[in-house]
């Protein structure tokens, strides 16, 4: 009966460890498994700031004139204001990665490279405040308003502050 006992005791032993072993493993791939979605975010933002920057260079004089205010034809505003969206959408899309712990860098450096952007290039500042108004709705992301408000705070304060806005037109939308 003795031998019975201890083989009851090594069975529930073993079946703790098995549980142990098992949590473990599943711990381990779900590390992996956000190494790897980590990695494949990573490369999507590069993929899509690299597709921003071709549409800039392959319309450079529309951005251009674009960014810096010149009046634009029809034609002009609608390829300038798709890639001022593109910028825009990429701009926030970091923002809300930082926000929610995908990649690790400073949140405000992100929303301050969008506000220096409204700042120093009339003509993005113009598109940001008509994108405002147009997507403003009660039914909007909760993300989208603290981003836009956390802009609009820190262009209030590029403007209080008097900085200088003499920037190459190659940093628009960067």
């Amino acid at each position: 009966m003795n031998e019975k006992f201890n083989w009851k005791y090594i069975a529930e032993a073993m079946a703790v460890v098995s549980v142990i072993l098992t949590l473990g493993f599943l711990a381990y791939e779900m590390r992996l498994s956000r190494v790897v979605a980590l990695s494949e975010r990573g490369i999507a933002m590069y993929e899509i700031e690299s597709d921003v920057r071709t549409l800039i260079v392959e319309n450079s004089e529309t951005w251009y004139k674009g960014c810096i205010g010149d009046p634009l034809t029809p034609q002009e505003q609608v390829v300038f204001d798709n890639i001022a969206r593109m910028v825009a959408d990429w701009e926030l899309t970091r923002w809300v990665n930082l926000r929610t712990g995908i990649v690790d860098l400073n949140r405000r450096r992100t929303a301050t490279d969008a506000a220096l952007n409204r700042y120093r290039f009339p003509g993005l500042n113009d598109f940001w405040e008509r994108e405002h108004i147009a997507r403003s709705s009660p039914l909007e992301d909760v993300r989208t308003s603290e981003w836009k408000e956390l802009v609009d705070s820190i262009y209030q304060e590029l403007i209080d502050n008097g900085i200088k806005r003499d920037v190459s037109v190659g940093a628009c939308g960067r």
